[in-house]
């Protein structure tokens, strides 16, 4: 199947990212990023993706945020949202087309 890579948008989308983190890892909801966080990150400089199958259900996601140093803005940097996509998504390529 094919996945399409795109910028997460709205807040139900956000939420779902909050959802899959807790699903993928078995985490308790307050212990993922939270929406509200990658709503604040996207905002600020900060960079949110997301593999959507098809086109419309989350499967991965990644995040990336600005770095301040000093005086000396760094780019975003690369971080892993959901390095462990859902079981169904697991092998598919996702960690090599930039999420996971």
């Amino acid at each position: 199947m094919q996945f399409q890579i795109r910028g997460i948008e709205g807040s139900s989308e956000l939420e779902a990212c909050a959802l899959l983190q807790a699903e993928a890892w078995g985490f308790d909801k307050l212990d993922v990023v939270s929406s509200s966080m990658l709503a604040s990150c996207q905002r600020h400089g900060g960079v949110l993706l997301g593999a959507f199958e098809p086109a419309v259900t989350l499967i991965g996601f990644v995040f990336s945020l600005p770095a301040l140093s000093g005086r000396t803005l760094h780019p975003a940097l690369p971080h892993a949202g959901c390095p462990q996509p859902l079981q169904g998504s697991r092998g598919r390529g996702l960690a090599q087309n930039g999420t996971a």
